[in-house]
């Protein structure tokens, strides 16, 4: 039998023990928190960054103070800064269309709408580039890809127009002349602004064949694999855009169902230089289609969460560059995905 004064002295010094036991039981018993809750805080925490950085400042990342005093000696050109406005502009304005909760961001997205809007509107003034990607095509002073993305999303006449007219059988670049990568991604937005105005089926065909046989040769090349996956999402956002706009793409069901088994596949099992960048584009566009896999975007969008700073940002560039465009195309992937399947 132990005296009371040895009981006493057993059981303090037992407690540290019985206090961390209780600890892990207790855990067992504490529910995870869902996934359409962790979602909503990871985008509150995204829209408070996005919120609160400034633009120029993010296009120049960790070169800000260089760019700032002289753009001379700035790494980032006047060209590629102006893009980078136009692309993360773009997607301050796609959080009006995406069933997004834009709270805290009007501000952004009005700045945004502004500053596209009088893109377009100068765009008469303007000519077309293809010398980015086509080493025989005319120079011009705005990108291909930028006409036809601002003319599909203003759904604008006079760049409809200039874009239609300057259509050949073989699309806008000349295929043996032009990176085969940009020639796939960028044309499908100039078919979808072609759609976007009620093109005639027979055009919209020669273009998706023409897309299809591109694709299938891109997948069997040198190029690296993130750029192939790109590559199909964005033929199965062209697509999805067709069907809306009233097109019959059924005799492509079996070429759409092999693209959606190469993405998912690749993106499964593939080595990737940015998992980031694939990883949202993924989720984003399988979510706008329902594709069925849930488990599989489930996956995708618990990978994203982890990696999410905790500032609220995605940082995709070593430079600190690009924070805000990943950060909102991040936000608009998994916001997606809780609607769609949460």
């Amino acid at each position: 039998m132990y005296s009371k004064q040895t009981m006493k002295k057993v059981v303090i010094e037992r407690i540290p023990a019985i206090i961390f036991v209780l600890f892990v039981m207790s855990s067992f018993f504490i529910p995870p928190i869902p996934l359409s809750k962790r979602i909503d805080v990871s985008v509150d925490k995204a829209k408070d960054f996005v919120a609160g950085k400034n633009l120029d400042e993010d296009i120049f990342g960790n070169d800000n103070d260089i760019c700032q005093k002289d753009r001379a000696k700035c790494s980032i050109n006047e060209e590629n800064f102006f893009y980078k406005q136009v692309d993360t502009y773009l997607d301050f304005v796609y959080l009006k269309d995406e069933s997004f909760n834009t709270s805290g961001v009007e501000k952004k997205i009005s700045e945004a709408d502004i500053f596209l809007r009088n893109e377009v509107a100068i765009f008469p003034n303007r000519t077309i580039d293809y010398t980015y990607i086509d080493s025989s095509g005319q120079s011009g002073n705005i990108a291909l890809d930028t006409s036809c993305i601002l003319g599909w999303t203003y759904n604008d006449s006079y760049i409809y127009n200039q874009i239609r007219n300057q259509l050949k059988s073989y699309g806008w670049t000349n295929p043996k002349t032009t990176e085969s990568f940009r020639k796939l991604i960028d044309e499908t937005w100039c078919i979808s602004l072609l759609a976007e105005n009620n093109e005639n089926p027979v055009i919209i065909k020669q273009q998706i064949d023409n897309k299809k046989q591109e694709f299938y040769n891109f997948i069997d090349g040198s190029d690296y694999l993130d750029r192939k996956i790109i590559s199909g999402i964005h033929l199965l956002l062209m697509f999805d855009r067709l069907q809306k706009y009233g097109y019959d793409i059924s005799q492509y069901s079996d070429f759409i169902e092999f693209t959606k088994s190469y993405v998912v596949n690749e993106t499964k099992t593939g080595s990737l230089y940015y998992p980031l960048e694939v990883y949202n584009n993924v989720l984003y566009t399988l979510a706008k289609i329902h594709y069925p896999d849930k488990v599989f975007l489930q996956d995708l969008a618990e990978k994203i969460l982890l990696i999410q700073n905790q500032d609220g940002s995605w940082l995709l560039s070593t430079e600190g560059r690009y924070r805000i465009l990943e950060t909102l195309r991040c936000s608009i992937a998994l916001n997606l995905f809780k609607i769609n399947y949460l």
